[in-house]
């Protein structure tokens, strides 16, 4: 069975392409509905614009103003699925769609869109684009572009060269992305994962700005980091002598709580004395083995110094996530030194 036969079973109007954007089948729905006989006037139709944007680009639903061979405008809206069909990388459905047609393309869309020429001027952009960044109409926005970006990015580089850059990428290569860090009209900073793909429309080529919003992850980051340092200041502050241990059994951090239990002038002298000698030198394997299965373990061990002095001390071994990786972190406490007097 071909792809135009499993296309035609469809109830609604329906093409598929494969990874480069060529058009491989268009279902007699669709066919009828655009005006068009065979494939290759379907092709003229749903043209290398709309099929480049679906390729090199994650966007699941658009809104597209199509001219059909008689010279009639049709907006259709497009939804993009990411399933393969009888071997065709995409397959995307359409129906007629009401809505006021664009200059270039695209209403609707749930990713920021802006087009740049080779002059790096925005030449148009979605009703989303401007109301997102806090404009009334699309033309103030492609016209203060620029001013919604701050002077420099995060990796030093000034924001109009790098939009120059991933743009003239685009022009030479077809597709470039980057993370780009833009601002509201009241200063606020929208961190963006920001794709460039050149797209042809009107006889010239454009390069279309795809700007997805990452404020959600850049939040569950902050959240990440804030949790590392509540860790760390815990560590560090501690009454009681901490080390973490990777899962592998190796030494990662402690404090210098621990260094004194065992009379070692400073922490990171402490973590070189461990590393050197036995990795378990202060955890028993029996008890690491535990604690990675079961979450939680104590236990007390003597240890003896480097001037032949016997300490006893009461462990207690966590399994915790950090770093998003299985660690164990080790209560140390000195017995005879935190007795009561």
């Amino acid at each position: 069975m071909s792809p135009a036969d499993v296309l035609d079973g469809l109830p609604v109007g329906c093409f598929c392409l494969d990874s480069n954007g060529v058009l491989l089948a268009c279902n007699s729905i669709l066919m009828k509905k655009i005006g068009a006989v065979e494939l290759t006037e379907a092709a003229v139709v749903i043209d290398t614009a709309l099929r480049e944007a679906i390729v090199r680009s994650d966007i699941a639903d658009i809104e597209y103003t199509c001219e059909k061979l008689s010279g009639e405008k049709i907006r259709l809206r497009f939804k993009t699925k990411g399933t393969s069909l009888e071997g065709c990388r995409i397959y995307v459905t359409a129906e007629e769609a009401d809505g006021e047609d664009q200059v270039i393309f695209y209403s609707g869309v749930s990713v920021p869109i802006g087009f740049f020429n080779r002059e790096y001027e925005v030449v148009d952009c979605n009703a989303q684009t401007a109301r997102m960044y806090g404009f009334r109409s699309k033309e103030k926005y492609c016209n203060n572009f620029y001013k919604l970006l701050p002077p420099v990015q995060a990796n030093g580089t000034s924001s109009r060269r790098m939009i120059e850059e991933q743009v003239n990428m685009a022009y030479k290569n077809g597709k470039s992305n980057c993370n780009m860090m833009m601002q509201k009209l009241d200063g606020t900073l929208l961190p963006t994962w920001t794709s460039f793909v050149r797209v042809e429309h009107g006889g010239r080529h454009l390069v279309v700005g795809y700007a997805k919003g990452m404020t959600d992850i850049y939040d569950l980051l902050e959240r990440e980091r804030e949790a590392r340092e509540t860790l760390q200041n815990f560590i560090d502050t501690s009454p009681v002598g901490i080390e973490i241990w990777s899962e592998k059994a190796e030494i990662l951090d402690c404090n210098r709580q621990v260094a004194d239990i065992f009379g070692v002038p400073s922490k990171d002298a402490h973590l070189r004395k461990v590393i050197e000698n036995t990795r378990l030198k202060h955890i028993e394997p029996s008890y690491f083995r535990k604690v990675l299965m079961y979450g939680g373990v104590e236990y007390k061990r003597k240890f003896t110094l480097d001037d032949n002095t016997e300490i006893a001390c009461a462990v207690k071994l966590v399994r915790i996530r950090r770093d998003n990786e299985t660690q164990v972190i080790a209560f140390i406490q000195n017995l005879k030194k935190d007795e009561p007097k």
